[in-house]
């Protein structure tokens, strides 16, 4: 299915199908050039801790606050960027395509787990389904291995380690939280020290970690850096360089089973402000609110972009993006309608066929697989936006027992300034994964680390 940004395709694993998916999971993964995550969490313990404007005391509570709390969900999306042409070097279509394949994992740690009353709210609210859960979740056990663990058995704890063996780039929006919650749930036990973390991501992820947000506040200095802002942002460029003839991204959506689910995209907050240009400046700036719904000011990402555009001084910019974002909302309700008519009717040809995707009315209830999918595709923008040919050497960087952190279309130039860089709140600089001089990697690590290779 070739690009339709309303509405996005997502597979959800649970523990009634991981065995049946388990071998195309792995196979898409091994064809992607890079992975984007996203982690839903049950809590994340102690605010003021996990804002500590010391970066090691941070670390400190959102350690405690993964060892107490659980990850309740895990978004994937592997991207394959390719050209359109059969010569992998020729970019002159302008046309970059990528193909997606977006998982939604349920997962159920398997050891008590305290669930904080915002993230039950939150969650609720987002249509998250407690009862398929505790029901199917994919049971897991935190820290390190313990005795009864099959490397062999389809798990997400195995699922991880092959992620690792993998060395594929891995992208993550503001992941420095979900980096630690993922350590400590899938990998061993989180080090004591900071220092000795960032050591053993740099040797867990030797392709690379890439933060989105990050790249949003730091190199293209949008006015919003929120998941869902960044998002349509990159849409609407997208939009702009098809227009101009530029080199452009188109989407296909590859992976179709009766676990497929086909996700609306309209993800905004379903209430509207007296004005259309009265937005509410704390959700403009952050992407949440504390009065939420009750909220009389707008929410609406859409008129926010037009707002920031209308203090922008630069107006052939601003009058490109709201006549982008004046056609979205055009055309919003009869693509979507189109599509979904397109899904009926092959489900209709297909009736007997278990691959035709259903088709659900929002993201809720699967929101770590839309959000790595937004995650993966503004990546992928950042990298359509700078294409240059690939090099002879990358032009097919997944074959197997090939290694390396170079990502289709990516100059290495942007690639340095971007690569291990995670974004910090409140501070003006990142937090660099890498493994210093005077740093050893932790004990727990180098232990897991060879059994992940061996296994």
């Amino acid at each position: 299915m070739m690009e339709s940004l309303d509405n996005v395709v997502v597979t959800e694993v649970t523990d009634e199908n991981i065995q049946q998916l388990w071998d195309s999971i792995l196979a898409n993964m091994q064809e992607a050039s890079f992975i984007a995550i996203d982690a839903e969490m049950s809590g994340l313990g102690d605010k003021s801790g996990t804002m500590h404007p010391n970066i090691d005391q941070r670390y400190t509570s959102l350690c405690s606050g993964a060892r107490s709390h659980s990850v309740i969900s895990l978004g994937m999306a592997c991207f394959k960027m390719c050209t359109n042409s059969s010569n992998s070097n020729d970019c002159s279509a302008n046309i970059i395509k990528s193909c997606v394949v977006v998982y939604n994992f349920v997962l159920l740690c398997a050891e008590p787990y305290t669930i904080d009353p915002t993230a039950v709210k939150f969650l609720i609210e987002h249509g998250f389904n407690f009862n398929k859960q505790f029901a199917n979740g994919l049971p897991y056990k935190k820290g390190n291995d313990k005795p009864d663990y099959d490397p062999k058995q389809h798990s997400i704890r195995s699922l991880f380690s092959e992620l690792l063996c993998l060395r594929k780039p891995l992208v993550l929006h503001n992941g420095f939280t979900d980096l630690i919650f993922l350590y400590q749930s899938f990998y061993a036990d989180c080090p004591s020290k900071l220092s000795a973390f960032m050591a053993d991501l740099s040797e867990m992820f030797p392709a690379g970690i890439y933060d989105t947000k990050y790249i949003t506040e730091f190199v293209d200095h949008a006015s919003a850096s929120y998941l869902l802002y960044v998002f349509k942002l990159a849409c609407l460029k997208n939009t702009d360089q098809k227009k101009g003839n530029k080199t452009s991204l188109n989407v296909e959506f590859v992976e179709h089973n009766n676990h497929s689910v086909l996700v609306s995209m309209n993800c905004d907050v379903k209430h509207k402000a007296e004005k259309s240009n009265d937005v509410c400046m704390k959700f403009a700036a952050y992407g949440w609110c504390i009065k939420g719904t009750a909220c009389s000011k707008s929410h609406n990402t859409d008129e926010i972009i037009k707002f920031h555009m209308q203090k922008s001084g630069n107006r052939k910019r601003k009058n490109q993006v709201e006549s982008a974002l004046n056609e979205t909302i055009k055309k919003k309700k009869e693509e979507s309608d189109l599509t979904k008519c397109e899904f009926q009717k092959n489900n209709e040809i297909e009736k007997n066929d278990s691959k035709g995707p259903k088709t659900s009315n929002s993201s809720q209830g699967h929101r770590s697989g839309t959000d790595a999918f937004m995650t993966g595709y503004t990546f992928a923008m950042l990298v359509v936006s700078h294409a240059q040919q690939m090099p002879e050497e990358t032009a097919n960087p997944n074959k197997i027992g090939v290694y390396s952190n170079a990502i289709p279309f990516l100059p290495q130039d942007l690639q340095k300034s971007i690569i291990n860089k995670l974004y910090l709140s409140g501070k003006n600089i990142p937090l660099q994964v890498c493994k210093s001089s005077f740093t050893k990697t932790s004990k727990n690590h180098t232990e897991k680390i060879i059994r992940v290779y061996l296994s």
